[in-house]
Protein backbone atom coordinates (compact mmCIF):
# COMPACT_ATOMS: atom_id res chain seq x y z
CA UNK A 1 0.00 0.00 0.00
CA UNK A 2 1.16 3.57 -0.61
CA UNK A 3 1.90 5.55 2.52
CA UNK A 4 -1.29 7.47 3.31
CA UNK A 5 -2.41 10.19 5.69
CA UNK A 6 -5.11 8.14 7.40
CA UNK A 7 -7.65 8.72 10.12
CA UNK A 8 -8.37 5.42 11.89
CA UNK A 9 -11.73 5.26 13.68
CA UNK A 10 -11.63 2.27 16.01
CA UNK A 11 -14.48 0.03 17.10
CA UNK A 12 -17.02 2.12 18.99
CA UNK A 13 -15.56 5.37 17.64
CA UNK A 14 -18.76 6.22 15.77
CA UNK A 15 -21.87 6.12 17.91
CA UNK A 16 -25.15 7.73 16.91
CA UNK A 17 -28.41 7.41 18.79
CA UNK A 18 -30.45 9.27 16.19
CA UNK A 19 -30.67 9.46 12.41
CA UNK A 20 -29.92 13.19 12.54
CA UNK A 21 -26.68 12.66 14.49
CA UNK A 22 -25.65 10.01 11.97
CA UNK A 23 -26.27 12.42 9.08
CA UNK A 24 -24.08 15.03 10.79
CA UNK A 25 -21.34 12.44 11.29
CA UNK A 26 -21.48 11.46 7.64
CA UNK A 27 -21.32 15.10 6.54
CA UNK A 28 -18.29 15.69 8.77
CA UNK A 29 -16.46 12.67 7.33
CA UNK A 30 -17.17 13.96 3.81
CA UNK A 31 -15.69 17.34 4.74
CA UNK A 32 -12.57 15.73 6.22
CA UNK A 33 -11.82 13.96 2.94
CA UNK A 34 -12.70 16.96 0.80
CA UNK A 35 -10.36 19.44 2.53
CA UNK A 36 -7.24 17.66 1.20
CA UNK A 37 -5.57 16.92 4.54
CA UNK A 38 -6.41 13.21 4.50
CA UNK A 39 -5.96 10.44 1.95
CA UNK A 40 -8.08 7.87 3.72
CA UNK A 41 -10.59 7.36 6.53
CA UNK A 42 -10.60 3.79 7.86
CA UNK A 43 -13.50 2.67 10.05
CA UNK A 44 -13.13 -0.60 11.92
CA UNK A 45 -15.84 -3.04 13.02
CA UNK A 46 -18.90 -0.88 12.49
CA UNK A 47 -22.20 -2.53 13.28
CA UNK A 48 -24.62 -2.33 10.32
CA UNK A 49 -27.50 -2.15 12.77
CA UNK A 50 -26.66 1.33 14.07
CA UNK A 51 -27.78 4.59 12.49
CA UNK A 52 -24.36 5.53 11.13
CA UNK A 53 -23.70 1.95 10.02
CA UNK A 54 -26.83 1.95 7.90
CA UNK A 55 -25.86 5.26 6.30
CA UNK A 56 -22.25 4.31 5.51
CA UNK A 57 -23.31 0.89 4.22
CA UNK A 58 -24.56 2.80 1.15
CA UNK A 59 -21.30 4.74 0.79
CA UNK A 60 -19.89 8.07 1.89
CA UNK A 61 -19.95 9.97 -1.39
CA UNK A 62 -21.33 7.32 -3.75
CA UNK A 63 -22.70 3.78 -3.43
CA UNK A 64 -20.06 1.22 -2.47
CA UNK A 65 -17.15 3.65 -2.21
CA UNK A 66 -16.15 2.30 1.20
CA UNK A 67 -15.73 -1.23 -0.22
CA UNK A 68 -16.94 -2.69 3.10
CA UNK A 69 -15.32 -5.91 4.30
CA UNK A 70 -17.80 -7.99 6.29
CA UNK A 71 -16.62 -9.97 9.30
CA UNK A 72 -18.62 -12.41 11.39
CA UNK A 73 -19.17 -11.64 15.07
CA UNK A 74 -20.61 -14.22 17.46
CA UNK A 75 -22.45 -13.74 20.76
CA UNK A 76 -23.88 -16.08 23.39
CA UNK A 77 -26.99 -15.14 25.33
CA UNK A 78 -26.23 -16.22 28.90
CA UNK A 79 -29.42 -15.22 30.70
CA UNK A 80 -32.81 -14.16 29.39
CA UNK A 81 -34.52 -10.85 30.12
CA UNK A 82 -35.77 -12.24 33.41
CA UNK A 83 -32.28 -13.24 34.56
CA UNK A 84 -32.75 -16.99 34.10
CA UNK A 85 -29.81 -18.97 32.62
CA UNK A 86 -30.18 -19.87 28.95
CA UNK A 87 -29.28 -23.41 27.83
CA UNK A 88 -27.19 -22.76 24.72
CA UNK A 89 -26.82 -26.39 23.58
CA UNK A 90 -28.98 -29.50 23.36
CA UNK A 91 -29.17 -32.02 26.22
CA UNK A 92 -27.14 -34.49 24.16
CA UNK A 93 -24.39 -31.92 23.52
CA UNK A 94 -24.29 -30.92 27.19
CA UNK A 95 -23.94 -34.60 28.13
CA UNK A 96 -20.93 -34.81 25.80
CA UNK A 97 -19.44 -31.74 27.49
CA UNK A 98 -19.74 -33.41 30.91
CA UNK A 99 -17.90 -36.48 29.64
CA UNK A 100 -15.09 -34.30 28.30
CA UNK A 101 -14.94 -32.39 31.58
CA UNK A 102 -14.59 -35.61 33.57
CA UNK A 103 -11.82 -36.78 31.25
CA UNK A 104 -9.77 -33.64 31.91
CA UNK A 105 -10.35 -33.73 35.67
CA UNK A 106 -9.41 -37.43 35.85
CA UNK A 107 -6.22 -36.79 33.83
CA UNK A 108 -5.01 -34.55 36.67
CA UNK A 109 -6.38 -36.72 39.51
CA UNK A 110 -8.99 -34.13 40.37
CA UNK A 111 -6.46 -31.31 40.90
CA UNK A 112 -8.18 -28.80 38.62
CA UNK A 113 -9.07 -25.24 39.60
CA UNK A 114 -10.32 -22.10 37.83
CA UNK A 115 -8.88 -18.88 39.25
CA UNK A 116 -10.56 -15.57 38.57
CA UNK A 117 -8.49 -12.37 38.52
CA UNK A 118 -10.08 -8.97 39.11
CA UNK A 119 -7.84 -7.16 41.59
CA UNK A 120 -5.61 -4.53 39.90
CA UNK A 121 -2.67 -5.79 41.97
CA UNK A 122 -2.96 -9.23 40.35
CA UNK A 123 -3.29 -8.11 36.72
CA UNK A 124 0.44 -7.89 35.92
CA UNK A 125 1.02 -11.43 37.19
CA UNK A 126 -1.92 -12.75 35.20
CA UNK A 127 -0.60 -11.16 31.99
CA UNK A 128 2.81 -12.77 32.49
CA UNK A 129 1.22 -16.20 32.83
CA UNK A 130 -0.96 -15.62 29.76
CA UNK A 131 2.08 -14.51 27.72
CA UNK A 132 3.88 -17.74 28.66
CA UNK A 133 0.90 -19.81 27.50
CA UNK A 134 0.77 -17.92 24.20
CA UNK A 135 4.52 -18.39 23.70
CA UNK A 136 4.02 -22.16 23.75
CA UNK A 137 1.16 -22.10 21.23
CA UNK A 138 0.85 -21.41 17.52
CA UNK A 139 -0.76 -18.05 18.35
CA UNK A 140 2.59 -16.40 18.93
CA UNK A 141 3.59 -17.20 15.34
CA UNK A 142 0.53 -15.42 13.93
CA UNK A 143 0.69 -12.47 16.32
CA UNK A 144 -2.48 -12.97 18.34
CA UNK A 145 -3.23 -13.43 22.04
CA UNK A 146 -1.95 -11.55 25.07
CA UNK A 147 1.34 -9.75 24.48
CA UNK A 148 3.99 -8.36 26.80
CA UNK A 149 3.61 -4.82 25.51
CA UNK A 150 2.47 -1.37 26.63
CA UNK A 151 -0.91 -1.63 24.92
CA UNK A 152 -2.04 -4.78 26.75
CA UNK A 153 -0.71 -3.51 30.07
CA UNK A 154 -2.39 -0.13 29.68
CA UNK A 155 -5.79 -1.46 28.59
CA UNK A 156 -5.77 -4.11 31.32
CA UNK A 157 -4.84 -1.54 33.96
CA UNK A 158 -7.69 0.74 32.87
CA UNK A 159 -10.25 -2.07 32.98
CA UNK A 160 -8.96 -3.22 36.37
CA UNK A 161 -9.22 0.29 37.83
CA UNK A 162 -12.81 0.48 36.54
CA UNK A 163 -13.65 -2.89 38.06
CA UNK A 164 -14.38 -4.40 34.65
CA UNK A 165 -11.29 -6.61 34.21
CA UNK A 166 -11.90 -10.35 34.18
CA UNK A 167 -9.04 -12.84 33.85
CA UNK A 168 -9.57 -16.59 34.16
CA UNK A 169 -6.82 -19.19 34.59
CA UNK A 170 -7.31 -22.94 34.39
CA UNK A 171 -4.76 -24.56 36.70
CA UNK A 172 -4.20 -28.32 36.56
CA UNK A 173 -1.96 -29.91 39.19
CA UNK A 174 -0.85 -26.37 40.02
CA UNK A 175 0.17 -25.54 36.42
CA UNK A 176 -1.65 -22.81 34.43
CA UNK A 177 -2.70 -24.51 31.19
CA UNK A 178 -5.32 -22.13 29.72
CA UNK A 179 -6.54 -18.56 30.09
CA UNK A 180 -9.41 -16.30 29.04
CA UNK A 181 -9.36 -12.53 29.43
CA UNK A 182 -11.66 -9.62 28.69
CA UNK A 183 -13.72 -6.78 30.20
CA UNK A 184 -17.22 -7.01 31.63
CA UNK A 185 -19.11 -3.84 30.72
CA UNK A 186 -22.85 -3.12 30.74
CA UNK A 187 -23.85 -6.76 31.08
CA UNK A 188 -21.57 -8.02 28.29
CA UNK A 189 -18.30 -9.91 28.72
CA UNK A 190 -16.09 -9.30 25.68
CA UNK A 191 -13.58 -12.09 25.13
CA UNK A 192 -10.35 -10.38 24.08
CA UNK A 193 -8.03 -13.39 24.03
CA UNK A 194 -7.81 -17.06 24.95
CA UNK A 195 -5.24 -19.83 24.56
CA UNK A 196 -4.03 -23.11 26.07
CA UNK A 197 -0.87 -25.18 26.29
CA UNK A 198 -0.75 -27.37 23.16
CA UNK A 199 0.59 -30.45 24.94
CA UNK A 200 -2.81 -30.77 26.63
CA UNK A 201 -4.78 -30.20 23.45
CA UNK A 202 -6.38 -33.67 23.47
CA UNK A 203 -8.06 -32.74 26.78
CA UNK A 204 -9.54 -29.53 25.28
CA UNK A 205 -8.61 -27.27 28.23
CA UNK A 206 -9.69 -24.14 26.36
CA UNK A 207 -13.31 -25.21 25.98
CA UNK A 208 -13.33 -26.66 29.52
CA UNK A 209 -12.36 -23.22 30.80
CA UNK A 210 -14.89 -21.49 28.54
CA UNK A 211 -17.72 -23.63 29.98
CA UNK A 212 -16.67 -22.72 33.53
CA UNK A 213 -16.55 -19.03 32.59
CA UNK A 214 -20.04 -19.27 31.06
CA UNK A 215 -21.34 -20.83 34.29
CA UNK A 216 -19.76 -18.12 36.44
CA UNK A 217 -21.06 -15.30 34.28
CA UNK A 218 -24.54 -16.82 34.34
CA UNK A 219 -24.38 -16.94 38.14
CA UNK A 220 -23.53 -13.22 38.09
CA UNK A 221 -26.50 -12.51 35.82
CA UNK A 222 -24.30 -11.35 32.92
CA UNK A 223 -26.43 -11.02 29.80
CA UNK A 224 -24.05 -11.72 26.90
CA UNK A 225 -20.64 -12.98 25.84
CA UNK A 226 -19.18 -11.17 22.84
CA UNK A 227 -16.58 -13.41 21.16
CA UNK A 228 -15.36 -10.69 18.81
CA UNK A 229 -14.53 -10.90 15.14
CA UNK A 230 -14.03 -14.16 13.27
CA UNK A 231 -15.72 -17.44 12.46
CA UNK A 232 -14.22 -20.20 14.60
CA UNK A 233 -15.68 -23.60 15.41
CA UNK A 234 -15.91 -22.97 19.16
CA UNK A 235 -17.84 -19.75 18.54
CA UNK A 236 -20.30 -21.54 16.29
CA UNK A 237 -20.71 -24.27 18.93
CA UNK A 238 -21.41 -21.93 21.85
CA UNK A 239 -22.76 -18.88 20.04
CA UNK A 240 -26.48 -18.16 19.87
CA UNK A 241 -26.41 -15.06 17.66
CA UNK A 242 -24.24 -14.07 14.71
CA UNK A 243 -24.01 -10.71 13.02
CA UNK A 244 -21.67 -9.22 10.45
CA UNK A 245 -19.67 -6.10 11.29
CA UNK A 246 -18.03 -4.10 8.53
CA UNK A 247 -14.68 -2.37 8.15
CA UNK A 248 -14.58 0.38 5.54
CA UNK A 249 -11.95 2.50 3.81
CA UNK A 250 -13.00 5.80 2.27
CA UNK A 251 -10.42 7.39 -0.02
CA UNK A 252 -9.78 10.95 -1.20
CA UNK A 253 -8.98 11.89 -4.82
CA UNK A 254 -5.17 12.13 -4.55
CA UNK A 255 -3.11 9.81 -6.80
CA UNK A 256 -1.86 7.81 -3.82
CA UNK A 257 -5.39 7.45 -2.50
CA UNK A 258 -6.71 6.25 -5.87
CA UNK A 259 -3.93 3.66 -6.11
CA UNK A 260 -4.69 2.46 -2.58
CA UNK A 261 -8.39 2.19 -3.41
CA UNK A 262 -7.60 -0.08 -6.36
CA UNK A 263 -5.27 -2.29 -4.29
CA UNK A 264 -7.82 -2.49 -1.48
CA UNK A 265 -10.55 -3.52 -3.92
CA UNK A 266 -8.36 -6.27 -5.39
CA UNK A 267 -7.42 -7.56 -1.94
CA UNK A 268 -11.06 -7.68 -0.80
CA UNK A 269 -12.09 -9.50 -3.97
CA UNK A 270 -9.38 -12.12 -3.42
CA UNK A 271 -10.36 -12.48 0.25
CA UNK A 272 -14.04 -12.98 -0.59
CA UNK A 273 -13.09 -15.68 -3.13
CA UNK A 274 -10.92 -17.50 -0.57
CA UNK A 275 -13.73 -17.40 1.98
CA UNK A 276 -16.55 -18.47 -0.33
CA UNK A 277 -14.49 -21.32 -1.82
CA UNK A 278 -13.44 -22.65 1.59
CA UNK A 279 -9.76 -22.21 0.71
CA UNK A 280 -9.16 -19.69 3.46
CA UNK A 281 -10.29 -22.11 6.17
CA UNK A 282 -8.12 -24.87 4.70
CA UNK A 283 -5.10 -22.58 4.43
CA UNK A 284 -5.48 -21.53 8.09
CA UNK A 285 -5.65 -25.18 9.10
CA UNK A 286 -2.51 -25.99 7.09
CA UNK A 287 -0.73 -22.98 8.59
CA UNK A 288 -1.51 -24.18 12.09
CA UNK A 289 -0.26 -27.70 11.35
CA UNK A 290 2.98 -26.36 9.87
CA UNK A 291 3.57 -24.03 12.84
CA UNK A 292 2.91 -26.82 15.35
CA UNK A 293 5.30 -29.13 13.50
CA UNK A 294 8.06 -26.51 13.33
CA UNK A 295 7.66 -25.71 17.02
CA UNK A 296 7.98 -29.38 17.98
CA UNK A 297 11.17 -29.79 15.91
Amino acid sequence: MPRLRTLNITEGGLEALSAETARQQKKYLQELLADGNLDCISIFRLSPEGEIGQLLEHGLNRPGDGNPEKMARWFTELVDRHGSPVATNSAKTRSGFRRKDRKLVEAFNGSVEVREIRDPADVAGFLKVAVNIVAASYQQSIGVGVKDDASWKSVSRIHASNGSFRGYLLEAAGEPIAYIVGPLVDGTFTLLATSFLPQYGRLAPGTYLLRRVIERLQDEGVRWIDYGIGDYSYKELYGTWRREDASMNFYASSPKARAARLLNSLANTANRFLQSSGLLKRLKHIRRLVIDRLRKT
